[in-house]
């Protein structure tokens, strides 16, 4: 009888849920293997979907469980954990999709936008894009592209900048020195996904949190802030 995995959802809509509470568990086979597994297209998840359209030749997928086939549910294999991973398996997500990989253009900056009707959006948004604009950002809704253009986008930026959001997750895919600045309201002590992924990674990071309890951005602050940022011999955090 033939062995199946059986991925189980744990979140497909959002991709650092499902990168990293779903795909990881992949981590326990032996990645040179034909790796068969079952997940069925359930609510035509675009997250979903496009990443695992992007997997390897070797990953075979069942969309439908076919009889004399055993499931084996991908349950506890890799712990999980509220806001980070094992740092090894931000080493596998990077092998697992490089072929998808953009090489970094030095100095290109991004600012990875969020939209209404996502949370965390900004009520001086204006503001922060036109300070942005001025200091080389371009403007990026990531949700606008498909996820292979999303991982080509920001593994090629040199500086990062966005809100505490799902869209950061696609730094998992960033070279090693990329610099890393996620926005948070103040304070905000708990939520260490991208801190953890960053320093575990070699990306310079800081959290910038300039946002008051109305959504409103500390501008100044940030333009001044983002003018030694720019300049690393200057302001070295990692």
């Amino acid at each position: 009888m033939a062995l199946c995995y059986e991925m189980i959802d744990g979140g497909e809509h959002n991709p650092y849920h499902f990168l990293f509470y779903m795909v990881v568990n992949f981590a326990v086979i032996d990645f040179r293997t034909h790796i068969v597994f079952y997940y069925p297209n359930k609510k035509n998840c675009k997250v979903a979907e496009e990443f695992l359209a992007l997997l390897p030749p070797n990953y075979e997928r069942h969309l439908t469980k076919r009889e004399g086939v055993e499931y084996k549910p991908f349950i506890d294999f890799i712990p999980t954990f509220h806001d980070f991973t094992l740092p090894i398996l931000y080493k596998f997500i990077r092998d697992l999709y490089s072929p998808h990989i953009s090489q970094r253009q030095p100095g290109k900056k991004i600012y990875i936008q969020r939209v209404p009707p996502a949370t965390r959006t900004f009520s001086n948004e204006t503001a922060v894009t036109q300070l942005l604009t001025q200091m080389g950002y371009e403007t990026m809704v990531l949700e606008n592209y498909t996820i292979r253009e999303q991982i080509a986008i920001v593994s090629s930026a040199e500086y990062i900048l966005g809100a505490h959001g799902a869209g950061l997750t696609f730094t998992v895919f960033c070279h090693p020195s990329t610099r890393i600045v996620e926005i948070c309201s103040l304070p905000n002590t708990e939520s260490k996904h991208y801190y953890h992924l960053a320093t575990c990674s070699g990306f310079p990071f800081f959290r910038f949190q300039g946002v008051d309890t109305s959504g409103m951005v500390d501008v100044q602050s940030l333009g001044d802030f983002l003018g030694l940022w720019h300049h690393p011999q200057l302001f070295q955090l990692v």
